[in-house]
């Protein structure tokens, strides 16, 4: 099945410019995001005829400016040769590029936490930290779960998370924190955890507007509605339905448009209230445009 390769997508939140940045989009097997989920029903919900039907997927970060500052939340995949049927991968520093943004320009990282498609372009293609002038933020828990590392934690992601996030450790741009964080005039930082201990979402606003980026706390908008359709990656599961909880109701609070680095660009919508449950409303993002 093939999937429309778009690049980059941008919208607006009150003054600040949003860039969806790709460094991967395709349709995948999903069924490890419905872990015990009746197939019927989630296949239904994604729009798909069977679980072995790709879904349309993303692998991407976000460029956040007009704020003074100039900031990265995730940043994705990493330098990885392409599977094949993939049409894109391991292309955010293109995309970055294509955004007028030099990495030296970068003065602001942001991690919802230290999974492999997360952090994989912390460091360049050599090796090297990518952001040289970036402060690094990143809850205290998530760096002591992988960085120490836990007995828990799994061993492939303690070794991607040490290639690729250990080199700004030892070059003293982390930051950590504890609980909710304001980084940015602009970015708070919402513990969520669950998915990892110390996963984190981000609350981005600016002149009355409002926009959440989920990280992993919900890999599909489904998740919005469906708060047990659990993946078979998380470390909590009940801290993650109590997570996305969280998140519906500080997205009505603050009436935000709601996205993730895993939606397919330009997925945003507003989370409504559903009886006693929730729903998630698509919605076409202010002055949005493919790049």
């Amino acid at each position: 099945m093939a999937f429309e390769y778009r690049r980059s997508a941008s919208f607006r939140v009150g003054a600040l410019e949003v860039v969806q940045l790709s460094d991967g989009s395709f349709g995948r097997d999903a069924r490890n995001f419905f872990d015990g989920v009746d197939p019927t029903e989630w296949t239904r919900a994604c729009g798909v005829s069977a679980p072995d039907e790709p879904v349309p997927w993303a692998y991407s970060g976000y460029l956040v400016r007009g704020d003074g500052h100039t900031t990265l939340v995730d940043t994705a995949l990493g330098a990885r040769p392409c599977e094949p049927g993939i049409l894109s991968c391991a292309e955010f520093p293109e995309r970055l590029a294509e955004c007028g943004v030099e990495a030296e320009e970068v003065d602001v990282l942001l991690h919802s936490h230290l999974h492999w498609d997360h952090v994989g372009w912390d460091v360049t293609r050599a090796g090297t930290v990518a952001y040289p002038n970036a402060e690094v933020h990143l809850s205290s828990a998530e760096l002591a779960f992988w960085m120490t590392p836990d007995p828990d934690a799994p061993e492939r992601h303690v070794r991607f998370a040490d290639e690729h996030f250990r080199p700004l450790l030892d070059a003293g741009q982390v930051r950590t924190f504890e609980g909710d964080a304001e980084v940015t005039p602009s970015i708070t930082m919402i513990a969520t955890p669950g998915h990892t201990p110390g996963h984190t979402v981000q609350l981005i606003r600016s002149e009355g507007e409002a926009l959440l980026v989920v990280g992993d706390a919900m890999h599909h908008w489904t998740h919005v509605e469906h708060h047990d359709w659990l993946s078979i990656h998380e470390w909590d599961p009940r801290q993650s339905s109590e997570a996305r909880r969280r998140i519906c109701e500080l997205a009505i609070e603050t009436d935000a448009l709601v996205t993730g680095p895993h939606f397919p660009l330009l997925t945003v919508g507003k989370v409504r209230r559903h009886g006693s449950g929730y729903r998630y409303e698509r919605l076409d993002p202010p002055s949005a445009r493919l790049l």
